[in-house]
């Protein structure tokens, strides 16, 4: 930070440093005054238009939201809504003419500690970043250093592990209405966490069995509704609704569900599944289940709405790691009962030795 409390001089003097470069000789000013008069004359030293030295990150954020809202999708703008005044609080909400690198390596180190991943915090210091560009271009002011994120390979997501239909079947058991009804359809029939949430009445054909979903890339696919179960659930919430109705709604908004997240976590915990479950998690799962069954890859392809093959080659490898770890548990089955058996042939060896010597002492 170039203005500080200066060293010697009492309360309400600064000391205020002003760098020319790596090899220029760096001149310090003393000022008398409140921090940001200080900030001021710093920003007028520097050739800083005065109203930057102002601006705290709390000072723009309505603004950013603003733009952001015209921009970005409702649900970027209201997660960037609720991420960002918990980044602005951690950062001290700085003048944003003076955030730094250690700034934002503080703030890494802190999140770490408190187990958030390094993609998640990437994501949150993504919206900042967003928010001093914004401050820059649209506003016109001098800002700090943007925060450096975390490359690529630094934040490569862990392996992915498919619930086994096992796993499948007991966290259906723990949810019911709505919720059971959307987990079904993300892995019975594959959808995505957005195609489930805000399905209609109109996409979904009752009698014939089938449901009409607009994918990625306004893609138009054709899935059947897969178990008589999954058909009794629909009839029932489909009964009263509308054509351009939402099939399910979340109570306590009024507006359908943005994702399940909490609500599978908590099932999670109560079926025993100790595995991370998320909303794209159960589309995984129902999909390697399929490859499983011996569905066949075109088949599933369609399904899943896949324009790449290869796309739908993962959930082969998915499938195969998945019945290793099954295999893995058999293994630990028969060595345990080979263990058991050997344990048996001993005791019964030893039995007959001791009444072959009762036989030889007689």
């Amino acid at each position: 930070m170039a203005v500080r409390k200066h060293p010697t001089k009492g309360p309400g003097w600064w000391q205020i440093r002003i760098s020319h470069g790596r090899n220029g000789k760096e001149e310090t000013f003393p000022y008398e005054g409140t921090e940001l008069e200080a900030l001021a004359y710093e920003a007028e030293l520097r050739g800083i238009p005065q109203e930057s030295a102002h601006q705290r990150l709390k000072d723009i954020i309505g603004r950013f939201l603003d733009w952001y809202t015209i921009e970005k999708a409702a649900r970027t703008v209201d997660e960037a809504g609720k991420t960002l005044p918990k980044v602005i609080a951690a950062l001290n909400n700085q003048y944003i003419n003076l955030l730094r690198q250690s700034d934002y390596n503080r703030y890494k180190a802190k999140r770490l500690a408190d187990g958030v991943t390094k993609r998640t915090i990437n994501a949150e210091l993504s919206y900042l970043r967003s928010l001093l560009n914004f401050a820059s271009d649209g506003l016109k002011l001098q800002i700090g250093e943007l925060p450096k994120l975390y490359t690529k390979k630094q934040t490569l997501p862990p392996p992915k592990t498919p619930l086994t239909p096992d796993e499948l079947a007991r966290l259906l058991n723990e949810l019911d209405g709505d919720k059971r009804t959307i987990v079904t359809l993300y892995t019975y029939c594959a959808l995505r966490r957005t195609e489930a949430l805000q399905l209609k009445r109109k996409s979904v054909d009752l009698e014939a069995g089938l449901i009409h979903v607009t994918g990625k890339g306004n893609k138009h696919r054709i899935v059947p509704i897969i178990g008589q179960d999954l058909l009794e659930q629909l009839i029932e919430v489909c009964r009263d609704k509308k054509n351009d109705d939402y099939l399910f709604i979340n109570k306590r908004t009024g507006e359908p569900y943005q994702d399940l997240k909490k609500g599978l976590k908590l099932a999670a915990e109560r079926a025993g599944i100790t595995k991370p479950v998320w909303n794209h998690l159960m589309r995984h799962s129902g999909a390697t289940a399929a490859i499983q069954a011996g569905v066949g890859l075109r088949s599933l392809q369609a399904m899943l709405g896949h324009s790449d093959i290869r796309m739908t080659e993962v959930y082969t490898h998915m499938s195969a790691d998945l019945l290793k770890i099954e295999a893995s548990k058999m293994a630990e089955l028969h060595k345990t009962a080979s263990g058991m058996s050997g344990t048996k042939k001993t005791e019964k060896s030893s039995k007959i030795s001791k009444l072959k010597k009762r036989i030889n002492n007689s």
